[in-house]
């Protein structure tokens, strides 16, 4: 069976859940997962020409968030819609 995946998403990782860590004070709240990748998917259109396991940092550009903001390497793009900040 072929592990369900994000049609826009360029960049993919199967993983297995292998440990989970409460913390948080004064109780566990928070969670810190911590998996074991098994196989990345990538779009070829990042990959580095005669180099096919290597991603072009230039080609790629992420989405991260931080603080309830969405960042593209650095640059602001969209704050979040799940919480508010400050």
């Amino acid at each position: 069976m072929k592990s369900p995946r994000v049609l826009e998403c360029p960049i993919q990782l199967e993983a297995i859940l292998e440990r989970v860590h409460p913390f948080g004070v004064p109780e566990e709240f928070l969670l810190a997962i911590e998996m074991r990748i098994l196989c990345a998917h990538i779009e070829d259109s990042l990959l580095i020409p005669n180099k096919p396991h290597y991603v072009d940092p230039k080609k790629w550009n992420p989405l991260i968030m931080s603080f309830c903001e969405f960042y593209e390497l650095g640059r602001n793009v969209n704050t979040s819609r799940l919480a508010k900040i400050f």
